[in-house]
């Protein structure tokens, strides 16, 4: 069991075992010499609503954004939250309620870390680590504070201790505000059954730090902002489908680039019929096409490329991603 450091921010201590071929000073060699720095568990995260033309988290993409290059407005961008919003009016699929069921059976959880942190208003990097509930943890336990939680592996570099998510740009000021960022996240979500796995780029956090004078740390009023990428999307249900759906048969990947450099679909047809084990039921549903669609395969490609509204490189004659930003708050955990 690895407990938070005690003694309060001033007598927290930097990570050990430090790896020198890392390539990055001061990070582990091994998944397993990483040690924890005050970690709190995200245990809400919560999509916020339109207000007017306009959602009221988290970010204003400017020059980059959709809104501004077709039609000069400056607001918040949230493509993400918009998109599932519509899907709420014709399929009710409520985003907010995929969150929370994502977050309360543990397919959805991230401990932040406060690696190498000494004071107030020095930097330091904020870690964002994927875990899972330790036995005996559950989302109702862990809301209370103090659940605990093992780092998955895939959290870390192949062969090192350096995490992935990490926001090398991070202090909490005079006033307890915590601004990280110059970081991503992985993020593990099933829709509708269907899991989806991608990385939320360029991520900005801000939120208020409440600790206790003994190393355990919350925070209140937090927002994420950031973007998602189409190649990182359309590669990442790319994985998903070859992780265990041999029986489609395939020897190219589902989505790819056409030669204009738009994504494009081969979808299986009645791939359903090919797929008859329960395990394989998510190849199915995400690869299938026939007479009687649109199907998921299709739908994907369609609404998720007309989603996008950020243009990354400087081409506005397409968007290459799609922003988002949600609310968020933490609680104290222990890491075993």
């Amino acid at each position: 069991m690895r407990l938070p450091r005690r003694g309060g921010w001033g007598a927290l201590v930097p990570i050990v075992a430090l790896c020198l071929a890392c390539g990055e000073k001061g990070w582990p060699a091994r998944p397993a010499d990483y040690e924890f720095v005050s970690p709190t568990y995200i245990d809400e995260i919560l999509a916020p609503r339109r207000d007017g033309l306009h959602y009221e988290c988290c970010r204003d993409f400017g020059e980059s954004s959709r809104d501004f290059i077709e039609d000069g407005e400056v607001g918040v961008d949230n493509a993400v939250t918009a998109l599932f919003d519509g899907l709420a009016i014709f399929i009710g699929l409520n985003f907010q309620d995929q969150i929370d069921a994502n977050i309360e059976s543990g397919n959805l959880a991230l401990v932040l870390d406060h690696a190498f942190y000494e004071k107030q208003e020095e930097p330091f990097t904020l870690v964002a680590h994927q875990v899972d509930f330790a036995e005996g943890t559950t989302w109702q336990s862990a809301h209370q504070g103090g659940g605990h939680f093992r780092v998955r592996e895939e959290s870390f570099m192949p062969g090192s201790g350096v995490p992935w998510g990490r926001f090398s740009e991070a202090v909490i000021d005079a006033g307890g505000t915590l601004r990280g960022s110059g970081g991503s996240l992985v993020w593990g979500l099933s829709v509708l059954g269907v899991p989806f796995r991608a990385r939320i780029r360029d991520v900005r956090v801000e939120a208020k730090r409440q600790e206790d004078g003994e190393g355990w740390v919350r925070y209140t009023e937090g927002t994420l902002s950031g973007f998602l990428t189409l190649d990182d999307f359309y590669e990442g249900l790319n994985n998903e489908i070859a992780r265990g759906c041999d029986c489609l048969g395939l020897t190219e990947p589902v989505y790819y680039k056409n030669v204009d450099g738009i994504w494009d679909t081969r979808c299986v047809s009645e791939a359903h019929t090919r797929c008859t084990r329960p395990e394989e039921k998510r190849c199915g549903d995400l690869t299938t096409t026939g007479a009687n669609g649109p199907w998921l395969c299709e739908i994907i490609l369609d609404v998720i490329q007309d989603a996008a509204d950020l243009d990354l490189d400087g081409d506005p004659s397409r968007y290459e991603a799609a922003s988002l930003g949600l609310f968020w708050s933490s609680v104290p955990a222990v890491m075993d």
